[in-house]
């Protein structure tokens, strides 16, 4: 999951970064290895607790919930973060907004859910594109 790897690094220059509808994810995990979670990252909690001020959206579509999907990824670490891309995201989220707070991290990532939508591009990135629009009126009014 290119997205959330880069969003690792803590000293990424991330704007607001989506990870959406994605088929698998770099969980925090320490005890699961790359890509799968971070055991190898050689991450200290620094690097973790930089990690969650990130402005990460997991965008998942609310129907993106087939498990026998033609292009979901099936291998067992996959596999093992849920039966298909929407609770495989919630997992993620989850896990990573655990984790902040057993480092008494601040948390900036967001959940969002799009209603209706499975594994649709357009659908996700319509929804990207309108959080980004309220970020930028956000950011000019204030």
């Amino acid at each position: 999951m290119c997205v959330v790897a880069v969003v690792l690094l803590a000293a990424a220059r991330v704007g607001t970064a989506f990870a959406a509808n994605s088929g698998w994810y770099t969980m925090v995990d320490d005890r699961v290895p790359i890509p799968y979670g971070i055991a190898d990252a050689k991450l200290r909690p620094d690097d973790l607790r930089a990690t969650f001020t990130k402005d990460l959206v997991v965008l998942l579509g609310e129907e993106d919930n087939n498990p026998n999907h033609h292009r979901l990824n099936r291998e067992e670490e996959a596999r093992a973060q849920g039966r298909h891309r929407f609770e495989r995201g919630v997992r993620f989220f989850e896990t990573a907004g655990n984790e902040a707070k057993s480092l008494q991290a601040p948390f900036r990532w967001r959940q969002e859910t799009v209603p209706g939508t499975a594994h649709n591009k357009l659908g996700m990135s319509e929804t990207a594109a309108d959080l980004l629009s309220e970020k930028t009126r956000d950011c000019k009014a204030g």
